[in-house]
């Protein structure tokens, strides 16, 4: 841990802040944005900010779904936002 450098970073909740809330959102045809989260992540990314994307994933632990299926909707966010020359740095999910 370096102490000494500071990185500015904003955590976001995926279900409900970055998409529309879904029971259970893994398949990337049933995603969508709400209104004005792209447009947000790009701002933070162009005020400097780290933007790091972290979700509660209980379909897996419940067996809906796989951790491979979280990763490929991820992906699939990512591929998203860089059309709109957006980023989100990294996701991290609790299964």
């Amino acid at each position: 841990m370096n102490c000494g450098t500071k990185q500015k970073a904003i955590f976001l909740d995926r279900d409900g802040t970055v998409n529309k809330e879904k029971e259970f959102l893994w398949k990337p045809q049933d995603f969508q944005f709400i209104p004005g989260a792209e447009k947000a992540i790009k701002i933070f990314n162009n005020l400097g900010y780290i933007v790091l994307v972290i979700t509660n994933q209980s379909g897996v632990a419940r067996g809906f779904y796989a951790e491979e299926d979280v990763i490929k909707l991820h992906c699939h966010i990512s591929g998203l936002l860089r059309k709109q020359r957006a980023v989100i740095d990294a996701f991290y999910f609790c299964p």
